[in-house]
């Protein structure tokens, strides 16, 4: 009898419409996932702005404070993104890191 393999893939979404998600990228690790979003968004801006990992355990966690040299990535924990509402917002990354168990 074999053994359930279980593990975490972190998805990397792009908040393109309101609570709109589409699926990016799947990576092995938070890391992984972290570093192409904050490449994409020094790829977006003219000038070099640094990335912040913001964990979020709820759609209202999203009343961090304002940084002007900072884009923040939110890593929602709970995997329950679809009523995030990131868009519109300056210093928060369009992108998002969510997990997913997979077996």
């Amino acid at each position: 009898m074999s053994e359930l393999k279980i593990s975490t893939v972190y998805m990397v979404l792009y908040n393109y419409s309101d609570k709109d998600y589409s699926v990016v990228k799947i990576m092995e690790s938070l890391e992984k996932a972290f570093e192409y979003i904050c490449l994409q968004e020094q790829n977006g801006y003219l000038i070099s702005k640094h990335c912040r990992l913001i964990e979020v355990k709820d759609k209202h966690q999203v009343d961090f404070p304002y940084d002007d040299d900072c884009v923040n990535v939110c890593y929602v924990t709970t995997g329950k993104y679809t009523k995030l509402d990131i868009y519109n917002r300056e210093d928060t990354s369009q992108y998002v890191i969510v997990p997913m168990i997979v077996n």
